[in-house]
């Protein structure tokens, strides 16, 4: 029961985290909110890690991290950007069906699926075509595809990226994995901005969100790496990846999101499909 719910904490900060970080990209950009919270994990990480301590990491594990960071930039920078410019709705039920890409490696590695995940795959590359579906875009000159569906495929392909590099870092301990991966997306975001020539300061009226926005996301990684220590990693798994319906939810309460039927029916299916490959 205690690892259910560190997963459940999990899935409800990651959530909350996604939302905030969608709403806060609306006014500024993407790129900002991703380089600012993430310096701000990583602050946090090094707090952690001065009380508690550090032990020895091995080369091949930061790399590992390194990599594991760069995923981390490329997919959230994608999720921001296409909550920002799209529904949250539909964004965050697709990037989160990613979760398909380590299933794969495992396949490809020996591993046996079970029919259930098998259907899940399935249902999650539906969901995706649902969703993906909008025939207002039509209407307003835009073509049939909703607004920000390439950049949530993008965001789920890096996040299973992410998944498969934490998994071989995690050797190292949770913490170096978190200061390793923090730093380089925030490098990484901050030298996007650089390029763009953009303003790589947050106003000073933004950064409460942010700051909540890193702290979020960093304490339900926390919760959820409890959650596998607890408890069996395909329980905690599969309540963990519930967090888009958090965010959906978010969407639908607060900002008052309005979907197609068959959007509707697209995210509820990405959901099952998720749920399912991570089972």
């Amino acid at each position: 029961m205690t690892a259910v719910a560190l997963a459940l904490g999990a899935a409800l900060g990651w959530g909350i985290a996604d939302f905030t970080a969608g709403i806060t990209s609306r006014r500024i950009s993407a790129l900002v909110v991703l380089w600012a919270s993430q310096w701000v994990g990583f602050a946090l990480a090094v707090a952690a890690a001065i009380v508690v301590g550090l032990r020895e990491p091995s080369g091949a594990d930061l790399l590992w991290a390194v990599a594991a960071g760069a995923s981390l930039a490329l997919g959230l920078g994608a999720l921001y950007r296409a909550m920002a410019v799209g529904a949250m709705a539909i964004a965050a039920p697709i990037a989160a069906t990613g979760v398909a890409l380590p299933v794969a490696v495992g396949l490809a590695g020996g591993d046996d699926p079970t029919t259930l995940q098998a259907l899940g795959i399935a249902a999650a590359l539906i969901g995706v075509l649902l969703c993906a579906h909008e025939p207002r875009a039509r209407r307003a000159g835009r073509g049939p595809v909703a607004a920000g569906i390439g950049l949530a495929l993008v965001a789920a392909v890096a996040g299973g990226v992410t998944q498969i590099s934490l998994s071989e870092a995690s050797s190292s301990g949770v913490l170096w994995v978190l200061l390793v991966e923090r730093a380089t997306a925030g490098a990484l975001a901050l030298i996007a901005v650089a390029a763009i020539r953009g303003s790589p300061r947050p106003g000073r009226e933004f950064m409460p969100a942010i700051v909540a926005i890193g702290a979020i996301d960093l304490l339900a990684t926390g919760l959820f790496t409890a959650a596998a220590i607890e408890g069996d990693l395909s329980v905690v798994a599969v309540v963990g990846s519930l967090y888009p319906i958090v965010t959906v939810v978010l969407a639908f309460g607060v900002l008052s999101e309005r979907l197609a039927a068959h959007q509707a029916v697209g995210v509820l299916t990405a959901l099952v499909g998720v749920v399912a490959i991570s089972s």
